[in-house]
């Protein structure tokens, strides 16, 4: 599904198409967790469908709602992708500058919100237990962030591809100015950032396959 909204809904020309399909089916990563039966492949379709209602740019009310909902239910599939969602919902939030705007987006996180509750009420915490479990370890941030050096390093040995890819976009979107698309480069960016601070992950690639679609919808 999220290669054929990618090639017949995103993509600008049958190029795109079908170099945006080729980075995708040669990465490892991708290819790995899209069929691994982890969150991988939710993850992806709710970034693309959110980012293709976005770029229509209307801002209007229903298509604000529809984007914060998108973005609740990618929260409810993993929490860290709020770090993809944020540059692009504040900036429709600065672009409206009005409280109906604020109304719309408070009302596409219920979902999110309604879970948080929950999870706060029946479990005693409103993060995933692996968060607590891999980030309150006392081992020093420097540490983390050495580990997710070795992380990206790993990547590069064994799926060069992946973030080849990755940088290629940044630099393609910085040099010619596409100020449209700087909301999901900035999302991008920062998830990679995330990936660092925390260390990476034990299974390679798997955090950077988000980044990866990023990369190629920005190509």
């Amino acid at each position: 599904v999220v290669v054929f909204i990618l090639g017949y809904q995103f993509s600008v020309s049958e190029i795109s198409a079908a170099l945006a399909v080729l980075i995708l089916i040669l990465s490892r990563a991708f290819v790995d967790y899209s069929t691994a039966g982890l969150e991988n492949g939710l993850s992806h379709l709710l970034i693309l469908i959110f980012y293709l209602l976005f770029f229509q740019g209307s801002n209007s009310p229903k298509q604000v709602f529809w984007l914060s909902l998108i973005a609740s239910l990618g929260l409810l599939n993993r929490m860290d992708l709020a770090l993809v969602f944020a540059p692009a919902l504040v900036m429709v939030l600065w672009q409206s500058r009005n409280w109906q705007t604020v109304k719309f987006l408070a009302l596409g996180q219920i979902p999110f919100i309604l879970w948080e509750l929950f999870a706060t009420f029946y479990y005693g915490f409103p993060f995933p237990n692996t968060a607590y479990a891999k980030l309150n370890t006392g081992i020093p941030n420097g540490e983390y962030i050495q580990q997710g050096f070795f992380y990206l390093l790993n990547s590069l040995q064994f799926d060069p591809l992946t973030l080849t890819a990755i940088l290629a976009s940044v630099l393609l979107i910085v040099i010619n100015r596409k100020r449209k698309f700087y909301p999901l480069l900035v999302g991008m960016i920062l998830y990679v950032l995330y990936v660092i601070k925390v260390g990476g992950d034990f299974m390679s690639g798997r955090f950077l396959t988000v980044p990866l679609l990023c990369a190629v919808m920005l190509l």
